[in-house]
């Protein structure tokens, strides 16, 4: 059977022409002969570099967990808030979109997407308690 037929070839992006797929050393990279589009590159060490990446994001999200994320001050009072408990927070102060906005982010980072619908329906609910904005003030 040999390959797939995926890695026979090569398509263009730009001018979608159909090429057989080369032995490519490391280093090198193959453009199209047609329109001079960037097809592929093999890189040395890649799986390395992205594993570094990875573990410095993981460093530096552990990081910014366990500092504030936000402090108020007002005359001799300070609140830290850190980036968990920011969300609760700020709805409970009455800013339910910038509640939703920041649990929105920090799902996706945190479950790689998968929390994406409860925050979304989180946000539709924190809408729906706004004052409505009606036209009934309008002339």
């Amino acid at each position: 059977m040999g390959r797939p037929i995926s890695s026979l070839y090569l398509a263009c992006p730009d001018c979608d022409g159909l090429y057989t797929a080369p032995e490519i050393p490391v280093g090198d990279r193959v453009v199209c002969p047609r329109c001079g589009a960037h097809l592929v590159t093999e890189r040395a060490d890649f799986v390395s570099r992205a594993a570094a990446l990875v573990l410095a994001a993981a460093l530096f999200f552990v990081l910014a967990n366990l500092f504030p994320f936000m402090t108020l001050k007002a005359d001799y009072r300070e609140s830290d808030m850190l980036l968990v408990g920011s969300v609760t927070g700020l709805q409970q102060q009455g800013f339910p979109i910038l509640a939703s906005s920041t649990d929105l982010c920090r799902s996706r980072l945190t479950s790689g997407g998968r929390g994406i619908r409860s925050a979304r329906s989180r946000y539709r609910s924190a809408a729906s308690k706004l004052p409505s904005r009606s036209s009934s003030s309008a002339r």
